[in-house]
């Protein structure tokens, strides 16, 4: 997807609806909310459109799609660098699917991630593993 094809998607609900849908969403409005405030959160379009093909590639196959998306605008916009974080999952596209898939299935994961976000960081780091308390 180029960045004019996200601004019309951004743009136009109807188009953004349509979309969504084959996303396995069930409330279409509300992921083009969500990929509103992603886009206002600081990630700028040439990266916002990179994120939009994986979560097209990624979103169909989670247990609710329309979870993982809301968690994720609300894990974006809660970071402390947005442009940081797309950058990150552009250069490791690895990363962002088991962040999806949390944010997929445990509202307690995501809201631990949401409100302290470097733990990403961390559960990126030990691979979701176990730590020692030290660390």
């Amino acid at each position: 997807m180029t960045p004019e094809q996200l601004r019309r998607l951004l743009d136009e609900k109807s188009q953004a609806a349509e979309e969504l849908k084959h996303w396995g969403l069930e409330d279409p409005l509300r992921g083009h909310a969500n990929l509103v405030g992603m886009a206002q959160a600081g990630i700028p379009l040439d990266l916002l459109a990179f994120l939009v093909q994986q979560l097209r590639r990624h979103l169909p196959r989670l247990s609710d799609p329309d979870m993982a998306l809301n968690n994720l605008e609300r894990f974006v916009s809660n970071s402390r660098n947005p442009l940081g974080l797309a950058a990150l999952w552009q250069r490791d596209p690895e990363s962002l699917p088991g962040l999806l898939q949390i944010f997929s299935t445990s509202q307690y994961l995501s809201d631990i991630l949401v409100l302290d976000p470097q733990a990403y960081d961390l559960l990126r780091m030990t691979q979701g593993q176990p730590g020692s308390r030290q660390a």
